[in-house]
């Protein structure tokens, strides 16, 4: 059983937004199903072992797939029940609306905690909700406060007020709330309550008070079973929202650790609920979801089994047929993990803390350990009932050591990987795997498959790599020769030998250069030294193979054209989105932005453009011999003096593709001129940006010149061999990224 390279598949549209998405992987809408049909009938009964993404989970439900997901995680079960049944907007705020009408004292519970919140507008002195309060680290009252005056429409950034700074005192004075807080989740003499403490330090006086007190009033209201569901899933992003982990400004931070930002923003908890409600709510037709044993009709649906995959895969037995494994790898979140315990605590008591407990107890986590609780996992699956599935998998979030400790552990496993994509612009890895037992010991070591997977990747690209795509090469040749199963020891000590090897060879003096100036390992670019460059790089294939699908298409959708470039360039070789709209940009035009249709321009015929070389050429021909220059070349043009001394070579191109005609040119860099059609200029130093071999060369003096400049200096100096050097420079090219649209 060898691997294949795979055709990267897309998603269909941006990725959905759903709840504590700043933990969940991020994953395009479309993708998981394009992915399963593949495999898989629909109808077809699946397992997912961790239970890691709901949105992958519930889009699969939806396309008529059957799902039995371990979910230990109370939280993500949850979620998953509330975004299944699709719950109207108008549910979410009545029963908003019912928790806003409870009374905390003599007023109502929403005039109670917005008041909290109070601040005046320092533009027309209306009093209004803060939206947030900033705060600097390890600082007992905050330094400011963020208003959007609903009155003035201005929003402002402002001290934070002696008022606001009062109402915060009265909050501290009293211990009541922290110690309902904690009581919830541990009582005194369980073992985890002083890891409890220490993740409840992550939350500050104000918003354990209102998250607190709205428990309290959830208790004494009379809710249905669905009702009281939707009031803690709106409590559960108010649990997010109410921690210390969100920075200010506000960034795309997704939290690994509890560690607290510089500057924190302390949000507006009853603003956050109300905001909440977009996120759970749904306007696609619910989804069945049914406890385990019992499956989900043909139609598709989820069962949840809430406890860990080893005790599902020895309940599956022999009565359900299972037709896949459905794998989002789960990557270690300490903040999450921890947060999630103190969630579940709050929500159903501390029974609901007991999955959680060796997460509380275990603060840090590397990929030694992330290999062997993974190994322990898939060695689970080697059960009867899933003997002959295939595992579609899936790595969000990619680096090296999360994709190797994760072929660490199926290799330990008894899992061959079949198949494999990587895009490093969404930064996903699509996998399969098959069970594979009988492996006979290889013949050959770890060094020198980690050399020869370098190696090929470099020959295959021809232009310096990146750390993430060797890593990713090493891998999975690793993985094809089950290197990881045959070494000693753990699944943590196999992982660290091949680790300490890609480093050995990278490190290996003489052998290989990084071109980033002795940065960490794996955010340096790499070739290996001594390697000659052959004429085409990845880059340049891409834009030819980009070519002649336009030429032989007289329209095409960036869609199609997309599946079409992935399924040429496989494996590790996915083109950028970037990439393709550059190249577009560069040759194409637009005839439908709705549709997203494209052509070949007019001008970029080849019986154009073969006009416009032999015009060039010509012209710089006739130039060098006014100027009293011996001239020669059929595809390109030298200039020498009358002592054949060289004055200038030129290259005119109509495309792009030149990397290794100018990595490999014999002729002086100083003296050296490459000529361009000008719509091909920003493509040009896209490439030259992201390869240093080419960068080099334009540093050492290569000269990019388009062909529009050279017919118009040709007009104006035709007598003056010293100002046509001069004016050759006087167009500068200049790199305009392209607005790109992924989907």
């Amino acid at each position: 059983m060898s691997i294949n390279k795979q055709a990267f598949i897309p998603g269909t549209s941006q990725p959905p937004i759903y709840p504590l998405g700043r933990y969940l992987p991020v994953i395009p809408n479309g993708m998981i199903t394009r992915m399963l049909d593949k495999k898989t009938k629909r109808g077809g009964v699946l397992v997912d072992p961790f239970g890691t993404s709901p949105a992958a989970i519930i889009e699969a439900a939806r396309a008529g797939y059957r799902i039995i997901v371990a979910c230990n995680n109370p939280i993500i079960s949850h979620m998953l029940r509330v975004k299944a049944k699709a719950y109207s907007n108008e549910r979410f705020l009545r029963i908003l609306s019912t928790l806003s009408a409870t009374r905390k004292g003599d007023e109502r519970l929403e005039r109670h905690l917005e008041d909290l919140y109070q601040v005046q507008c320092p533009e027309c002195s209306a009093s209004n909700q803060a939206r947030m309060f900033i705060w600097a680290k390890g600082a007992s009252t905050p330094t400011a406060a963020v208003l959007e005056c609903p009155a003035c429409k201005r929003k402002s950034e402002l001290p934070a007020g002696p008022e606001s700074q009062q109402k915060l005192f009265a909050l501290l004075k009293g211990s009541m709330y922290r110690a309902r807080a904690l009581e919830r989740i541990a009582a005194v003499n369980d073992p985890i309550r002083p890891r409890v403490e220490q993740a409840l330090e992550s939350y500050q006086a104000r918003p354990l008070y209102v998250l607190i007190t709205i428990l309290n009033r959830l208790e004494s209201l009379q809710l249905d079973v669905d009702d009281e569901s939707i009031l803690q899933a709106l409590l559960i992003s108010a649990f997010d929202a109410g921690n210390t982990l969100w920075p200010h400004p506000s960034s795309n931070l997704r939290p690994k650790q509890l560690v607290l930002p510089p500057n924190i923003r302390e949000n507006n908890l009853w603003l956050v609920l109300n905001e909440a409600i977009s996120e759970w709510c749904g306007d696609d037709a619910s989804v069945p979801v049914v406890d385990f044993p019992q499956i989900p009709p043909m139609s598709g649906g989820i069962s949840i089994f809430p406890g860990r995959i080893r005790e599902l895969a020895r309940d599956i037995g022999t009565k359900i047929k299972v037709d896949g494994l459905l794998a989002v790898m789960p990557r270690p979140n300490q903040a999450f993990w921890t947060l999630s315990a103190v969630w579940a605590g709050w929500l159903w008591g501390p029974s609901a803390v007991q999955p959680f407990k060796s997460a509380l107890v275990r603060q840090r986590y590397d990929w030694q350990w992330y290999a062997d609780a993974l190994a322990s996992i898939t060695a689970s699956l080697k059960v009867e009932a899933l003997k002959d599935t295939v595992v579609t998998g899936l790595i969000t979030e990619y680096e090296p050591t999360f994709l190797n400790s994760t072929l660490t552990a199926f290799d330990s496993g008894g899992f061959s990987v079949t198949g494999y994509s990587y895009n490093p612009e969404v930064n996903i890895v699509q996998l399969t795997w098959e069970h594979n037992d009988g492996i006979s010991s290889p013949t050959v070591d770890t060094r020198t498959i980690i050399h020869e997977a370098i190696n090929e990747q470099m020959v295959v690209f021809n232009q310096p790599v990146e750390y993430s795509i060797v890593g990713a090469a090493v891998g999975l040749a690793l993985a094809n020769n089950h290197l990881y199963r045959v070494q000693p020891g753990e699944a943590s000590d196999r992982y660290t030998a091949t680790q300490n090897s890609l480093k050995a060879e990278l490190l290996t003096a003489g052998d290989y250069i990084r071109f980033r100036g002795q940065r960490a390992l794996e955010s340096e670019i790499w070739w290996k030294n001594g390697l000659k460059v052959g004429p085409y790089s990845l880059d340049d294939q891409i834009e030819l193979a980009m070519l002649e699908i336009l030429m032989k298409a007289s329209e095409i959708k960036y869609t199609d054209l997309q599946d079409l470039l992935f399924n040429q360039f496989s494996g590790l070789l996915t083109p950028s989105s970037e990439l393709i709209r550059t190249i577009l940009d560069s040759y194409g035009e637009m005839t439908d932005s709705t549709a997203g249709v494209w052509r070949l321009l007019h001008r970029e015929n080849p019986l154009t453009r073969q006009a416009d070389i032999s015009d060039i050429l010509k012209t710089l021909k006739k130039i060098g011999k006014q100027f009293g220059y011996i001239t020669d070349g059929e595809t390109d043009v030298v200039w020498k003096d009358d002592e054949g001394n060289l004055v200038n070579y030129y290259v005119p191109s109509v495309h792009a593709c030149i990397s290794g005609l100018m990595i490999n040119s014999t002729y002086p860099s100083e003296k050296s001129v490459i000529a361009i059609p000008a719509s091909r200029a920003n493509l040009l130093l896209y490439k030259v940006e992201k390869n240093p071999l080419l960068y080099e060369k334009i540093s050492a003096g290569w000269r990019i010149v388009k062909f529009r400049h050279i017919r118009q200096i040709s007009s104006e100096n035709q007598d003056d061999a010293e100002q046509w050097q001069l004016q050759l420079d006087m167009d500068p090219l200049e790199y305009k990224p392209t607005q790109m649209k992924m989907f």
